[in-house]
Protein backbone atom coordinates (compact mmCIF):
# COMPACT_ATOMS: atom_id res chain seq x y z
CA UNK A 1 0.00 0.00 0.00
CA UNK A 2 2.74 2.54 0.94
CA UNK A 3 4.33 1.41 -2.49
CA UNK A 4 1.56 2.27 -4.31
CA UNK A 5 0.57 5.77 -3.01
CA UNK A 6 4.51 6.34 -3.44
CA UNK A 7 4.25 5.51 -6.54
CA UNK A 8 1.05 7.71 -7.18
CA UNK A 9 2.73 10.80 -5.65
CA UNK A 10 5.96 10.33 -7.90
CA UNK A 11 3.68 10.47 -10.76
CA UNK A 12 1.95 13.56 -10.26
CA UNK A 13 5.03 15.47 -9.49
CA UNK A 14 6.41 13.86 -12.67
CA UNK A 15 3.76 14.99 -14.39
CA UNK A 16 4.13 18.83 -12.76
CA UNK A 17 8.01 18.47 -13.37
CA UNK A 18 7.76 17.70 -17.18
CA UNK A 19 5.42 20.85 -17.70
CA UNK A 20 8.00 23.15 -16.35
CA UNK A 21 9.27 23.79 -19.93
CA UNK A 22 12.35 25.37 -21.02
CA UNK A 23 14.38 28.20 -19.07
CA UNK A 24 14.80 31.58 -20.46
CA UNK A 25 18.75 31.21 -22.01
CA UNK A 26 19.80 31.52 -24.87
CA UNK A 27 23.09 28.83 -24.87
CA UNK A 28 25.04 30.55 -27.85
CA UNK A 29 27.94 29.11 -26.61
CA UNK A 30 29.73 25.88 -28.65
CA UNK A 31 29.45 22.42 -26.70
CA UNK A 32 31.46 19.63 -26.69
CA UNK A 33 29.65 16.71 -26.83
CA UNK A 34 31.01 13.19 -25.45
CA UNK A 35 30.75 9.91 -26.67
CA UNK A 36 33.01 7.35 -25.50
CA UNK A 37 31.89 4.38 -27.72
CA UNK A 38 31.28 0.93 -25.97
CA UNK A 39 32.90 -2.12 -27.97
CA UNK A 40 29.99 -3.91 -30.21
CA UNK A 41 27.38 -1.33 -29.55
CA UNK A 42 24.44 -2.32 -32.01
CA UNK A 43 23.37 0.10 -34.72
CA UNK A 44 26.59 2.41 -33.64
CA UNK A 45 26.50 3.89 -37.35
CA UNK A 46 22.86 4.90 -36.29
CA UNK A 47 23.65 5.96 -33.39
CA UNK A 48 26.76 8.61 -34.15
CA UNK A 49 24.79 9.84 -37.53
CA UNK A 50 21.92 11.24 -34.68
CA UNK A 51 24.76 12.58 -32.24
CA UNK A 52 25.70 14.59 -35.17
CA UNK A 53 22.37 15.79 -35.99
CA UNK A 54 21.85 16.41 -32.96
CA UNK A 55 25.02 19.06 -32.88
CA UNK A 56 25.11 23.06 -34.03
CA UNK A 57 27.47 24.56 -35.85
CA UNK A 58 30.44 25.70 -34.17
CA UNK A 59 30.21 22.38 -31.43
CA UNK A 60 32.79 19.77 -30.76
CA UNK A 61 31.84 16.10 -31.05
CA UNK A 62 34.64 14.00 -29.16
CA UNK A 63 34.51 10.71 -29.98
CA UNK A 64 36.81 8.14 -28.06
CA UNK A 65 36.71 4.36 -28.82
CA UNK A 66 39.42 1.46 -28.89
CA UNK A 67 41.99 1.30 -30.92
CA UNK A 68 42.13 -0.60 -34.04
CA UNK A 69 38.42 -1.75 -33.48
CA UNK A 70 35.65 -2.08 -35.82
CA UNK A 71 34.26 0.71 -33.67
CA UNK A 72 37.10 2.75 -34.18
CA UNK A 73 36.99 2.87 -38.01
CA UNK A 74 32.95 3.57 -37.85
CA UNK A 75 33.91 7.04 -35.84
CA UNK A 76 36.63 7.40 -38.48
CA UNK A 77 34.11 6.96 -41.47
CA UNK A 78 31.43 9.13 -39.50
CA UNK A 79 34.41 12.05 -39.89
CA UNK A 80 34.00 11.15 -43.43
CA UNK A 81 31.46 11.67 -44.27
CA UNK A 82 31.10 14.57 -42.42
CA UNK A 83 33.64 16.96 -42.84
CA UNK A 84 31.69 20.33 -42.58
CA UNK A 85 31.60 19.24 -38.72
CA UNK A 86 33.92 19.37 -35.72
CA UNK A 87 34.45 16.12 -35.18
CA UNK A 88 37.63 14.33 -33.19
CA UNK A 89 38.03 10.87 -33.07
CA UNK A 90 40.46 9.76 -30.31
CA UNK A 91 41.85 6.09 -30.27
CA UNK A 92 41.81 5.03 -26.86
CA UNK A 93 44.22 2.24 -25.21
CA UNK A 94 42.76 -0.22 -22.78
CA UNK A 95 43.85 -0.20 -18.90
CA UNK A 96 44.08 3.91 -18.19
CA UNK A 97 41.35 2.91 -15.62
CA UNK A 98 39.55 -0.04 -14.18
CA UNK A 99 36.58 1.64 -15.36
CA UNK A 100 36.65 1.12 -19.17
CA UNK A 101 34.50 4.13 -19.85
CA UNK A 102 36.46 6.71 -17.29
CA UNK A 103 39.72 5.05 -19.56
CA UNK A 104 38.55 6.74 -22.69
CA UNK A 105 37.14 9.94 -20.68
CA UNK A 106 40.91 10.38 -19.27
CA UNK A 107 42.47 9.95 -23.29
CA UNK A 108 39.70 12.02 -24.67
CA UNK A 109 40.12 14.95 -22.00
CA UNK A 110 43.16 16.43 -23.70
CA UNK A 111 41.13 16.87 -27.17
CA UNK A 112 37.98 18.50 -25.93
CA UNK A 113 38.11 22.29 -27.12
CA UNK A 114 35.11 23.74 -25.30
CA UNK A 115 34.50 24.42 -21.53
CA UNK A 116 30.61 23.63 -21.64
CA UNK A 117 30.47 19.95 -22.38
CA UNK A 118 27.28 17.35 -23.00
CA UNK A 119 28.29 13.57 -22.01
CA UNK A 120 26.29 10.93 -23.52
CA UNK A 121 25.84 7.49 -22.62
CA UNK A 122 27.04 5.31 -25.79
CA UNK A 123 23.42 4.10 -26.05
CA UNK A 124 21.68 7.38 -26.24
CA UNK A 125 19.56 8.31 -28.66
CA UNK A 126 19.96 12.27 -29.48
CA UNK A 127 17.79 14.93 -31.72
CA UNK A 128 18.46 18.16 -32.49
CA UNK A 129 15.23 19.07 -30.12
CA UNK A 130 16.52 17.13 -27.37
CA UNK A 131 19.90 18.90 -27.17
CA UNK A 132 18.96 21.80 -28.16
CA UNK A 133 16.31 22.39 -25.35
CA UNK A 134 18.48 20.62 -22.63
CA UNK A 135 21.21 23.87 -23.65
CA UNK A 136 18.36 26.33 -23.06
CA UNK A 137 17.20 25.08 -20.29
CA UNK A 138 20.95 24.70 -18.50
CA UNK A 139 21.13 28.62 -19.40
CA UNK A 140 18.37 29.96 -18.27
CA UNK A 141 18.02 27.85 -15.02
CA UNK A 142 21.20 29.03 -13.08
CA UNK A 143 22.46 25.26 -12.17
CA UNK A 144 26.17 25.01 -12.37
CA UNK A 145 25.50 21.20 -14.26
CA UNK A 146 22.27 19.94 -15.81
CA UNK A 147 21.31 16.00 -15.97
CA UNK A 148 18.58 14.29 -17.50
CA UNK A 149 16.55 10.79 -16.53
CA UNK A 150 15.74 8.51 -19.10
CA UNK A 151 13.83 5.44 -20.77
CA UNK A 152 14.44 3.03 -23.34
CA UNK A 153 13.17 2.32 -26.11
CA UNK A 154 12.31 0.41 -28.40
CA UNK A 155 11.48 -2.79 -26.50
CA UNK A 156 11.71 -5.19 -29.06
CA UNK A 157 10.67 -8.46 -26.88
CA UNK A 158 9.49 -9.84 -23.37
CA UNK A 159 13.28 -9.52 -22.16
CA UNK A 160 13.89 -5.68 -23.06
CA UNK A 161 10.36 -4.67 -21.63
CA UNK A 162 11.64 -6.57 -18.34
CA UNK A 163 15.02 -4.59 -19.29
CA UNK A 164 13.21 -1.28 -19.38
CA UNK A 165 10.92 -1.84 -16.36
CA UNK A 166 13.11 -0.33 -13.78
CA UNK A 167 13.71 2.91 -15.12
CA UNK A 168 10.13 3.44 -14.59
CA UNK A 169 9.28 1.44 -11.37
CA UNK A 170 12.38 2.67 -9.95
CA UNK A 171 14.33 5.01 -11.47
CA UNK A 172 11.66 8.29 -12.11
CA UNK A 173 9.89 7.74 -8.71
CA UNK A 174 13.12 7.92 -6.95
CA UNK A 175 13.88 10.76 -8.96
CA UNK A 176 11.06 12.51 -7.72
CA UNK A 177 10.92 11.75 -4.36
CA UNK A 178 14.35 12.83 -3.82
CA UNK A 179 14.61 15.97 -1.63
CA UNK A 180 17.56 17.69 -4.14
CA UNK A 181 19.64 15.90 -7.17
CA UNK A 182 23.19 15.47 -5.70
CA UNK A 183 24.26 13.20 -8.40
CA UNK A 184 23.75 12.67 -12.21
CA UNK A 185 22.27 10.19 -14.95
CA UNK A 186 25.02 8.17 -17.00
CA UNK A 187 23.05 8.84 -20.04
CA UNK A 188 22.96 12.40 -20.26
CA UNK A 189 24.69 15.39 -18.36
CA UNK A 190 25.88 19.20 -18.78
CA UNK A 191 28.52 20.67 -17.15
CA UNK A 192 31.73 22.80 -17.42
CA UNK A 193 35.23 21.28 -18.06
CA UNK A 194 36.47 23.93 -15.00
CA UNK A 195 34.39 21.79 -12.88
CA UNK A 196 35.59 18.66 -13.55
CA UNK A 197 39.85 19.73 -13.34
CA UNK A 198 38.77 21.20 -10.06
CA UNK A 199 37.74 17.66 -9.01
CA UNK A 200 40.81 16.54 -9.93
CA UNK A 201 39.81 15.25 -13.71
CA UNK A 202 38.34 12.01 -15.15
CA UNK A 203 41.30 10.02 -13.04
CA UNK A 204 39.27 9.99 -9.25
CA UNK A 205 36.72 8.10 -11.00
CA UNK A 206 39.13 5.21 -12.20
CA UNK A 207 38.05 3.22 -9.77
CA UNK A 208 34.10 3.48 -9.98
CA UNK A 209 31.51 1.51 -11.48
CA UNK A 210 28.91 4.44 -11.21
CA UNK A 211 31.25 7.07 -11.83
CA UNK A 212 28.12 9.16 -12.43
CA UNK A 213 26.48 9.17 -9.38
CA UNK A 214 29.74 9.94 -7.76
CA UNK A 215 30.35 13.00 -9.87
CA UNK A 216 27.12 14.46 -8.94
CA UNK A 217 28.04 13.57 -5.36
CA UNK A 218 31.49 15.91 -5.56
CA UNK A 219 30.15 18.95 -7.26
CA UNK A 220 27.66 18.87 -4.54
CA UNK A 221 30.21 18.42 -1.82
CA UNK A 222 32.08 21.38 -3.75
CA UNK A 223 29.20 23.47 -3.64
CA UNK A 224 27.94 23.33 -6.90
CA UNK A 225 24.24 22.78 -7.92
CA UNK A 226 22.65 20.39 -10.13
CA UNK A 227 19.50 20.17 -12.19
CA UNK A 228 17.17 17.90 -13.42
CA UNK A 229 16.29 18.04 -17.12
CA UNK A 230 12.23 18.75 -17.88
CA UNK A 231 12.96 16.78 -20.85
CA UNK A 232 13.53 12.92 -21.55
Amino acid sequence: AVGVVLRVIAALRLRAHLRKGAGAGEAAAPVTLWRAVKRGLRDLDDKLERLVASSRDGDQILLGADAGSADLDACEKLRARFPQRDITVVPCEPGRAANPKISKFIQMQPHARHEHWLLTDSEALLDADFVGHLRREWSGCGADAMTAGYRFLPSKDGMEVLDALPAITTLWPGLMLTRRIAFTLGACTALRAADVRALGGWEIFSSDLAEDHRLGQLLVRSGKRIALSTRV
